[in-house]
């Protein structure tokens, strides 16, 4: 699996969370074309990484612990030049 898919999936999974809109375990696999087991490796993945994730049994859904986001990108330095 080539990486572009893993994060392309990590932004899913955390815009789905931040939404409160995962859905169970099973639905969430679901919605991404995965396995139950796949989606536990991705989420573990996110709290090694420091997301809140919480499942909420009522709503039936994760969501984040803390307000905020999963954040992986490329973010270009204002300080210095490329020589330093």
């Amino acid at each position: 699996m080539l990486i572009t898919d893993i994060l392309q999936r990590l932004q899913i999974i955390d815009r789905l969370i931040q939404k409160e809109k995962t859905g169970t375990p099973s639905e969430l696999a679901s919605k991404l074309g995965l396995s139950d087991r796949s989606v536990y490796e991705y989420l573990t993945l996110m709290k090694s990484l420091n997301a809140p994730i919480k499942f909420c049994p009522i709503r039936k859904s994760y969501y984040y612990d803390k307000k905020g986001r999963l954040v992986m990108s490329f973010e270009e330095s204002k300080i210095g030049t490329k020589n330093d």
